[in-house]
């Protein structure tokens, strides 16, 4: 450690003397106290790092990683072909069920028989709604047409059958709503293929947002008295044809009539 005098004329700037110190003198005051200076690191010449001998060659493990790979690979290949099994059987499990449930319990057209099975549900449904869709593949429009009503005959023939007072349709494009006689008439002709030409066959109206309703004439009434016999009325069902477009118009209309109102 510096002394005493070379701390106070390093403070003070003057020596023993009340001389003042330059910064040569200073510096040789420290220079005794500090650390040695570091020397600058020698360069590889070009020449020698030339002359230095290549490393040897140095083994790297590849066969391992590689069988790793190779049974990751394998493990895969298995799981995915065993899935894909599973799946397929699966798939044509209950394919065979669905077809051969569909032919065991296919109503044939007789109502009997889709009542037998209604009477497994604890209750009929007083208002069934049904989604149906236009297919957009092969074919003409009439022909996508004919297939979209044939759906909704069958539709409401079941329902009728099953003793669904109300049914709703709905068909995104409205094309069912196009003609309402024309399947009025095609789902008369259904539910004849049902019934027959027996007195049981129920009657059908059609209602239509927007659209003039169509329906048969008038069921009798209830408990009418002919020639002293009590008849029963004959089951009618209701459908109610909605598209898309049934919204907005009734917004429309709901609109015009605040309108007035206010």
């Amino acid at each position: 450690m510096p002394g005493l005098r070379q701390t106070t004329a390093f403070h003070t700037d003057r020596d023993a003397q009340g001389r003042p110190l330059t910064a040569s003198e200073r510096e040789k005051l420290l220079q005794p106290y500090l650390p040695p200076r570091p020397q600058p690191k020698q360069q590889p010449r070009p020449q020698q790092a030339v002359k230095a001998k290549p490393a040897r060659f140095s083994h790297q493990p590849r066969v391992r990683p590689a069988l790793r790979t190779l049974l990751h690979y394998a493990l895969f290949t298995l799981i995915h072909a065993l899935f894909s099994i599973y799946i397929r059987c699966r798939q044509t499990y209950h394919a065979i069920i669905g077809r051969v449930l569909a032919v065991i319990y296919y109503h044939h057209r007789t109502p009997e028989y889709i009542q037998r099975d209604v009477k497994q549900f604890g209750k009929v449904p007083g208002h069934l709604s049904v989604i149906l869709e236009q297919e957009g593949g092969g074919g003409g429009r009439k022909d996508r047409l004919e297939t979209l009503v044939a759906e909704a005959c069958e539709v409401a023939a079941w329902s009728a059958c099953a003793g669904v007072p109300v049914l709703s349709i709905y068909e995104k494009t409205g094309a069912l709503k196009s003609s309402l006689p024309y399947l009025h008439r095609r789902i008369s002709k259904t539910l004849t293929s049902y019934y027959g030409n027996s007195i049981s066959k129920p009657t059908v109206s059609l209602r239509a947002p927007h659209h003039p309703s169509y329906s048969p004439p008038h069921s009798p009434d209830l408990n009418n008295s002919i020639n002293g016999t009590v008849t029963t009325p004959h089951p009618h069902l209701a459908i109610l044809l909605l598209s898309a477009t049934d919204s907005r118009q009734t917004l429309v209309d709901l609109t015009r009539t605040l309108a007035t109102i206010l």
